[in-house]
């Protein structure tokens, strides 16, 4: 058998869409695809934003919740008096510790709501938060009724063998979702309740 020795030339098939004017996208399927992308960022926008609005009320549910156990450790584990400052005017959380100039007597707490008689300790701020933006504190309710409060300011204090002032305090935000923070007074043990 013998092959074919001629002039033959071997092509190589192009594809079809390879041709000399598809080497690209043209300006229709970009557009499209930029009008697909607009799409579906408006519909994705809104949740997006109620997703950040309850990340603040979140983040300050955290903070209220930090700063108590913070406190509530501080005390027992420095066998200090400490207080929690909450002012619902300026949106503020103050811990603050006492040291005492003898006797260990507790009731030099209340002091810190009564300017007008002189200090039986040593203050001292220690740590201080806001809440975050949009977010207020509203309805502090002391659970015994033995907590002080002024002019909007709730002091709840701290003692070294664990207690604190138990309270319950409503936190809120520009839409109006709110949660309740629900301190116990002997173990200190949280509660949150989304209402």
């Amino acid at each position: 058998m013998t092959w074919p020795t001629g002039n033959r030339t071997r092509r190589n098939p192009r594809p079809a869409s390879a041709g000399p004017g598809r080497a690209g996208f043209t300006l229709i399927e970009l557009l499209l695809v930029v009008v697909i992308i607009l799409l579906a960022s408006f519909v994705a926008m809104p949740s997006l934003v109620r997703s950040m609005r309850g990340a603040r009320l979140r983040a300050s549910l955290r903070t209220t919740i930090m700063v108590h156990r913070y406190t509530r450790s501080l005390a027992v584990l420095e066998q200090k008096y400490a207080a929690i400052s909450f002012d619902t005017e300026k949106q503020t959380i103050e811990v603050v510790t006492v040291a005492t100039g003898g006797g260990g007597d507790s009731r030099f707490i209340e002091d810190l709501a009564q300017p007008e008689e002189p200090l039986q300790a040593q203050v001292t701020p220690d740590l201080a938060r806001s809440l975050e933006e949009g977010v207020r504190m509203r309805d502090f309710r002391f659970e015994d009724g033995e907590g002080i409060e002024k002019d909007g300011v709730y002091l709840v204090r701290y003692y070294p063998n664990g207690m604190c002032d138990g309270y319950r305090l409503r936190l809120v935000d520009e839409k109006g979702k709110e949660v309740e923070v629900a301190v116990e007074r002997f173990s200190g043990q949280v509660e949150v309740t989304d209402l």
